[in-house]
């Protein structure tokens, strides 16, 4: 939590931003704190006429594969997120 926040207090991460700030610079390190992303969750449940359990999904293995294989070659896909175990629990149940 927090990690680029604590080194940057700490003098590690960019020179010019700290030195903004009066931060004495141990290590320069362009990147830190580069590129992060939120990753909000979204929990939905929904009400069906047809009861149907997960279970009868015909498509769980190609699901695993397919996010998988998504994450693998193009890292894509649902496992980036922080919710991929959701995702892949419901799938394979």
């Amino acid at each position: 939590m927090h990690t680029p926040h604590i080194l940057k207090l700490s003098g590690v991460g960019p020179a010019e931003e700290l030195n903004k700030f009066s931060i004495p610079v141990v290590k320069d390190i362009p990147g830190v704190g580069a590129g992060l992303a939120d990753h909000p969750v979204v929990f939905a449940t929904f009400r069906t006429r047809q009861r149907r359990d997960y279970n009868d999904l015909k498509h769980v293995n190609f699901t695993r594969i397919k996010a998988t294989v998504q994450y693998a070659l193009l890292k894509d896909g649902p496992l980036t997120s922080n919710v991929r175990g959701s995702y892949l629990s419901i799938a394979s149940n």
